[in-house]
């Protein structure tokens, strides 16, 4: 399996749509949700509406250089999205599928970018196994 990886910014909100959101940030979303939309093809419903913004980069690109690429794009909206994050949750998200543990290195100067967002920061790590690893993720 090759890496695969994904960084995004969300905004969730229970008083905000989409458009809202939207308008208020200043640049449109590549995902949303409203309240009651199915989650994906199951039952579970959205209890919150909710925007996302990705890094714009393939999935085999590295972490770094998803975080980069993606405070790139929210560089010119930062003063807004902080504005947001005073009433609404923003969440700063990295997923990471992998059949190896990955280097999880966060710069002093993405924290603070990322904390400057007032953005909560979400890591989830799957360790996927292939043909050349063992099911604990280890090189056989």
């Amino acid at each position: 399996m090759q890496d695969e990886t994904n960084v995004r910014l969300y905004i969730f909100s229970i008083c905000k749509t989409p458009e809202e959101i939207t308008e208020a940030v200043g640049i449109p979303c590549d995902k949303f949700w409203r309240i009651g939309d199915k989650r994906g093809k199951s039952i579970i419903k959205q209890k919150e509406n909710g925007w996302a913004l990705n890094s714009g980069l393939p999935n085999s690109a590295s972490l770094e250089e998803h975080i980069k690429k993606l405070l790139e794009r929210l560089s010119p909206y930062k003063e807004k999205i902080r504005m947001f994050a005073q009433h609404e949750d923003v969440q700063f998200s990295c997923i990471i599928y992998t059949a190896t543990r990955p280097p999880l290195y966060f710069s002093k100067k993405v924290i603070q970018q990322i904390n400057y967002l007032e953005a909560s920061l979400d890591i989830d790590l799957y360790i996927v196994p292939n043909e050349a690893t063992n099911a604990g993720g280890m090189p056989t």
